[in-house]
C-alpha cells in the first residue's frame, strides 16, 4: 500500500508532463495572476485531478479532504474546512540565503563581485495550508532565493557546456555566465556558490526539497503514528513543497534557453530571456490544453522514472527550439550577450524564415 501510495506522485508529474508539456511556456518567478510557474502548477494538478478520476489505484485516493466531508466537524465550525499541514514556505523574495549573503559581502571588497550588493535576503516562515496549496505555491518557491537559483535551473541534454573555472568539456550545468568585458558572474561561478550543478541533478537528489528529499518526507509521514501528529504534519508538508518544486523544475526543461546553455541573470547589466519575460499566468491559463507532439506524448508517456522526463523533455526544447543566444548566422535583432561558443548549427537564422517563439524549421 505504501508503494501505491508513493505512486500518485510520481503519476502527478507524469500526467502533467502528458497535459501540458508543449503547450505550456514560463516563467518569471511572480506577477498578475501568481506568476507562470504558479498557474503551471495549477493547471497541472487540475489535469491530474482529473485524470486521476479514471485510474484504478490513484481513484481510491481524495486529493481535496475536507474535515466536514468525513465529518470531523460540522460546515458552520470554521471557515476553513481543508485539511491544513504546517511547514516552511518563503515568505519574502530575496536574491540569497543568509548564509550565502555573507559569502558574498566577503567576497565583494577584493573582487569583481563588488557590484553585486547582497541586500536582497529571502526569508521564510511556517504556514499551515492543504495539499493544493503547497504544490502550486512550489511553483514560486522552486526559484527563491533568485540569484541562487538562476545558476542551478539548467540542463543541457547534450552537454555542451564548457567550464570557465576548470576547462572541463561535456558539461551539462550552466557555464554561460559572462562575457569578455564583465566578469563578475565567473568568479561567482569560481567561488563556493556555485557547485556547477544541473537541473537535474538539483530536482533529483541535490535540493533541500528534490524529489528524493520528497519520497523520503512522504515515507516518513505515512509511518509516524497518529499520536506524533507534529511531525506527521511537518513531513507531508515538506513533501507535498518537494513536489510542487520538482513540478517547477521540469517546466524550466520546456524552456530552450535553460536547455542550450544560455545564461540570462538579468542582473548586472546581463540581459535577461525575452522568451520568458513575455509570458504572465494569463499566457499560460491561453495556452494550456493545445496539442501536443505525438512523438513528444508518447515519449513522455513511456519515462517513468524522473531522471527519464528530464532527459526527454529537455532534449525535445533542445532540438526543436533556439533561444536568444545559441542561433547561428545574422540575427534580426542585435544580441550583444551572444558567444561563439554558445552558437549552435541548427537552427540558422539565415536557413529562413522562423517562427516568432524560435520554434525551429521544420520542426
Amino acid at each position: 500500500m505504501a508503494s501505491q501510495k508513493k505512486a500518485w506522485i510520481l503519476g502527478l508529474v507524469v500526467y502533467w508532463m502528458g497535459a501540458t508539456s508543449a503547450v505550456v511556456w514560463g516563467y518569471a518567478n511572480d506577477g498578475p495572476g501568481g506568476g507562470p510557474h504558479r498557474k503551471i502548477n495549477e493547471i497541472a494538478l487540475d489535469r491530474f485531478l482529473q485524470i486521476a478520476t479514471e485510474d484504478p489505484i490513484l481513484c481510491l485516493y481524495d486529493f481535496s479532504p475536507s474535515l466536514v466531508k468525513y465529518r470531523i466537524q460540522k460546515p458552520d465550525d470554521l471557515d476553513f474546512h481543508s485539511f491544513v499541514v504546517t511547514y516552511d514556505t518563503v515568505t519574502q523574495k530575496g536574491d540569497w540565503y543568509a548564509e550565502e549573503a555573507t559569502v558574498v559581502a566577503e567576497l565583494a571588497a577584493a573582487s569583481p563581485l563588488a557590484a553585486l550588493t547582497p541586500s536582497s535576503i529571502v526569508e521564510e516562515s511556517s504556514q499551515s495550508r492543504p495539499f493544493r496549496w503547497w504544490i502550486i505555491e512550489g511553483g514560486f518557491t522552486a526559484d527563491e532565493p533568485e540569484v541562487h537559483m538562476s545558476l542551478r535551473h539548467f540542463y543541457d541534454p547534450q552537454s555542451r557546456g564548457v567550464s570557465k573555472v576548470s576547462g572541463a568539456t561535456g558539461c551539462s550545468y550552466l557555464t554561460d555566465v559572462t562575457d569578455d568585458a564583465d566578469k563578475a558572474l565567473a568568479w561567482l561561478v569560481g567561488s563556493t556558490l556555485n557547485p556547477c550543478l544541473d537541473a537535474k541533478r538539483l530536482a533529483g537528489k541535490e535540493s533541500k526539497h528534490s524529489w528524493a528529499e520528497g519520497m523520503t518526507r512522504l515515507q516518513a509521514a505515512l509511518d509516524h503514528p497518529q499520536a506524533d501528529p507534529a511531525l506527521r504534519n511537518k513531513a507531508f508538508g515538506k513533501a507535498w513543497r518537494c513536489l510542487g518544486e520538482t513540478m517547477h523544475l521540469l517546466a524550466d526543461m520546456t524552456v530552450p534557453a535553460h536547455v542550450r546553455n544560455d545564461g540570462h541573470p538579468g542582473k548586472l547589466g546581463y540581459a535577461s530571456d525575452p522568451y520568458e519575460d513575455s509570458v504572465s499566468a494569463q499566457t499560460v491559463q491561453d495556452l494550456a490544453g493545445g496539442a501536443v507532439s505525438a512523438n513528444l506524448q508518447s515519449r513522455i508517456t513511456g519515462s517513468f522514472t524522473l531522471s527519464g522526463l528530464f532527459d526527454v523533455v529537455a532534449d525535445y526544447t533542445n532540438t526543436h527550439f533556439f533561444s536568444k543566444d545559441t542561433i547561428s548566422g545574422t540575427d534580426y535583432v542585435a544580441s550583444p550577450d551572444r558567444s561563439s561558443a554558445l552558437l549552435r548549427p541548427h537552427p540558422a537564422a539565415t536557413q529562413g524564415p522562423v517562427a516568432a517563439w524560435g520554434q525551429c524549421p521544420g520542426a
